[in-house]
């Protein structure tokens, strides 16, 4: 073999073993990735059901003073038309 060749032959392993440590490490990035994504649709999910859990009692409260406003509203309209009468 000539020199031409061994260099040929070590340039051509070097750049193989390279791909393949490049390959291993992408494809273990990946699965990172992908658990990452996992975690953070859970977190999502979480978030979701929290923020659903807080809206229902605020909403509750909201109902609860539009018909107190509403009742008095009504109260105070008997009361002006009496005055009316008058």
């Amino acid at each position: 073999m000539n020199p031409i060749q061994i260099t040929t032959i070590v340039s051509i392993s070097t750049i193989t073993i390279c791909l393949v440590f490049l390959t291993v490490w992408i494809v273990k990035v990946l699965i990172n990735f992908k658990d990452t994504v996992v975690k953070t649709n859970l977190i999502l999910d979480d978030a979701k059901s929290i923020t659903e859990n807080i809206n229902q009692p605020v909403s509750q409260i909201r109902d609860f003073f539009v018909g107190l406003k509403e009742g008095v509203n009504f109260i105070t309209s008997i009361f002006n038309k009496d005055d009316q009468t008058d």
